[in-house]
């Protein structure tokens, strides 16, 4: 077995050779539906369920700190959701990172 050896670059190299192949990207805002005034925070990469392209995203309320997880799928140029996967109310209660917020969910 032969082993190919890697020519060992600097960053700069690293980011020339980066830059000097520009990569085409389509950046569009996404609009989500079926969420009221919610927010949609934390979204996933598309991937498939169910043979459906799918993306997870956060949803709470702006002034909240109560989240749910949806799935969405895309009807045309929104974004609607199909299922939620989890509300806080599925976890048990008991100290977490926010210790101000232990017992505040009834």
């Amino acid at each position: 077995m032969t082993r190919k050896t890697k020519k060992i670059q600097t960053c700069k190299q690293l980011l020339d050779t980066f830059y000097a192949k520009p990569r085409i990207t389509k950046v569009v805002k996404l609009a989500f539906s079926g969420v009221g005034n919610r927010d949609v925070y934390n979204i996933t990469a598309p991937f498939l369920y169910d043979g459906e392209e799918v993306i997870l995203g956060r949803v709470e309320e702006r002034d909240s700190e109560f989240s749910q997880v949806f799935f969405f799928t895309c009807n045309l140029q929104e974004k609607t959701p199909i299922i939620i996967i989890a509300a806080r109310s599925d976890f048990p209660r008991g100290p977490g990172k926010r210790p101000e917020l232990y017992g505040t969910f009834d």
